[in-house]
């Protein structure tokens, strides 16, 4: 089933049967009326008080903003402190009423009042610190109100004050050198865990690309810092690896994140993508291929690691007729390759560009037997993505080029012709 659009899928799947005959008028209405119950859509109007919130806010912080120095600060500190509280006093007085969302938005609103309070208090009373702190704080608070409220859109924005600090450089605090900001781990971790608590996709949504964002930006200080050092790179792709095999599992099983495995399997693959990408940008660096005259054996470990464990769910989904157990099977396939690139001094031809390519194959496949529309769209998008980087790359000369891509899709053509008789046979056999 497509993953955005559901309800839309379901009623017409329901009016499709009943045209054909295939159930009866009361059948059809009971089966929609138990969609719109399960599936209930959110108004316009919950979207106008949400948008009419942020526009609040922004007009509170800008009104301060520009007559701060005209104010008294006793005046400055009572505008902030009943601006607070006045929305969290909102809040209540909504939930009683039965709005709730008229309420969780004013928690939003109160939690933006507090992260602006922050940085006009510190200015008014000349604080030393850095921005880096002033938004950690900000975060922590957002977060904890979001908790206490049980507010989807503090929650959102949680995510999103945490992943723009996990991310900020660190010359804000007055270092001269970024550095890779391992606590954001910590708090990526407690946001998730609320999102899950909350069943909030949206913030389900930011979560992943956070992760996806700090990731990558991470992987690139990390290289920056120590001379092309792969390990971490190596190791985010090899959690990156396990992670697919995760969800994939889960989504033929357990659904163990509620119905987001879909969306968590498209963010998982642009990861994984996204780190093959890098990785091949960073062999492009004539100082790593310098630095580097022999196998890493260290490079290594992190590949094993997701290896045995790409297997563990492979295996485990094979006994339990997992839906997936194919394509687990296949991951496992992946995870070797990586484990044996992962070691090698330089850049073997061919060879990652032809994993890329198969990786976009392989999601393209996937996205059309789950019927996972969007997974598929990601695999033409990553396919083309590759094709183009081959050809501005040319891998030594226009010759290779062509016999690259001939061979490729020789190689495509022949497993489109193939596989398909292979798998009739077998479903005889059984």
């Amino acid at each position: 089933m497509p993953i955005f659009g559901r309800k839309t899928v379901l009623r017409d799947s329901i009016e499709g049967w009943r045209s054909s005959g295939l159930i009866d008028d009361t059948t059809a209405e009971t089966l929609l009326l138990d969609v719109e119950t399960r599936h209930p859509a959110r108004s316009f109007s919950s979207i106008a008080i949400l948008l009419g919130v942020i526009c609040i806010a922004f007009g509170v912080v800008t009104f301060v903003a520009a007559n701060w120095d005209e104010m008294p600060r006793i005046l400055r500190v009572a505008i902030i402190g009943s601006g607070l509280w006045a929305s969290w006093a909102g809040s209540i007085w909504a939930r009683s009423r039965n709005h709730e969302w008229l309420g969780q938005t004013l928690i939003l609103l109160s939690c933006a009042i507090f992260g602006a309070g922050i940085m006009l208090i510190a200015q008014i009373y000349n604080m030393q610190g850095n921005g880096r702190d002033a938004v950690w704080l900000w975060g922590v608070g957002t977060l904890a109100g979001a908790l206490l409220a049980r507010s989807v859109p503090a929650l959102s924005l949680a995510v999103l004050v945490f992943a723009v600090w996990g991310l900020m450089p660190d010359y804000i605090a007055g270092s001269s050198k970024t550095s890779v900001h391992y606590a954001y781990l910590f708090w990526w971790v407690i946001g998730a865990v609320a999102t899950w608590w909350m069943r909030s996709r949206f913030a389900g949504h930011l979560s992943a690309l956070g992760l996806v964002a700090w990731t990558l930006g991470s992987s690139a200080i990390y290289l920056s810092n120590n001379s092309a050092d792969m390990l971490f790179l190596l190791a985010a792709l090899a959690c990156a690896t396990v992670l697919v095999s995760a969800l994939l599992y889960s989504d033929g099983a357990g659904q163990w994140l509620r119905g987001f495995e879909p969306q968590g399997i498209i963010y998982s693959f642009l990861l994984t993508g996204s780190l093959l990408f890098l990785w091949y940008a960073a062999t492009e660096i004539t100082w790593y291929s310098r630095s580097r005259s022999g196998l890493v054996v260290s490079y290594w470990w992190p590949g094993l690691l997701a290896l045995l464990a790409a297997a563990g769910f492979a295996l485990a989904a094979t006994r339990r007729a997992n839906q997936n157990r194919y394509d687990l099977i296949v991951a496992v396939f992946f995870a070797f390759v990586y484990f044996v690139l992962a070691g090698f001094p330089y850049r073997i031809p061919f060879a990652l560009e032809a994993s890329l390519l198969a990786l976009s194959v392989w999601i393209i496949r996937m996205g059309w037997r789950l019927e996972y529309h969007s997974l598929s769209n990601s695999g033409f998008i990553g396919f083309a993505a590759v094709m183009l980087m081959i050809y501005f790359r040319t891998v030594g000369s226009l010759l290779s080029t062509s016999l690259f891509y001939t061979g490729a899709g020789l190689l495509i053509l022949a497993g489109a012709v193939v596989l398909p008789k292979l798998m009739k046979r077998r479903e005889k056999a059984s």
